[in-house]
């Protein structure tokens, strides 16, 4: 768990380096070699590798637009993360989905770069496992100002949930 912690906190570090790159001192968007917005999240490590510790291989996790802790928590695939991010055709998505956009079959991990966007997907798979009578787990990683959004709202209230699995 800790392994996954300080490998996150590193690789958003070294990204934050390589973004930066090319778009100082007046900061240019469109400049360096990760083009557009690079939202980081250091400081949420713990959250994502606690959680994804008790995961099992068929549960689904989804992730906010800061989803490198996550994605790296869940077993993504660094090297392949990196090359979606760089927009490399070796990437998750063929370098088309980029860094708030990752979504990775073989782990069952996806992410969006809208707040809260998360929640529906998540929402759907738990209820996929409910009526296949199987004891896997949705888990939709968000932050604070997801809460307001309707995305979020709209499925916390729903009591179609009773039951989880304990991890031991």
């Amino acid at each position: 768990m800790f392994e996954d912690m300080v490998t996150a906190r590193y690789y958003e570090e070294r990204l934050q380096e390589e973004y930066l790159e090319g778009k100082q001192p007046a900061f240019d968007i469109s400049a360096g070699p990760i083009p557009g917005e690079l939202h980081l999240a250091a400081g949420h490590e713990a959250a994502a590798a606690g959680v994804c510790r008790h995961l099992h291989e068929d549960d689904v996790v989804t992730a906010p637009h800061r989803p490198h802790h996550v994605a790296i928590a869940r077993g993504v695939d660094l090297n392949r993360m990196t090359a979606e991010i760089f927009g490399r055709e070796t990437g998750l998505s063929s370098g088309k989905g980029g860094h708030m956009h990752l979504f990775d079959p073989e782990v069952n991990f996806a992410c969006s770069g809208i707040i809260a966007q998360g929640c529906p997907p998540a929402v759907g798979a738990g209820l996929a496992a409910k009526r296949r009578n199987t004891d896997s787990l949705a888990v939709a990683f968000l932050g604070e100002g997801a809460i307001s959004q309707g995305p979020f709202s709209n499925r916390s209230t729903s009591r179609r949930f009773t039951t989880c699995r304990s991890s031991s």
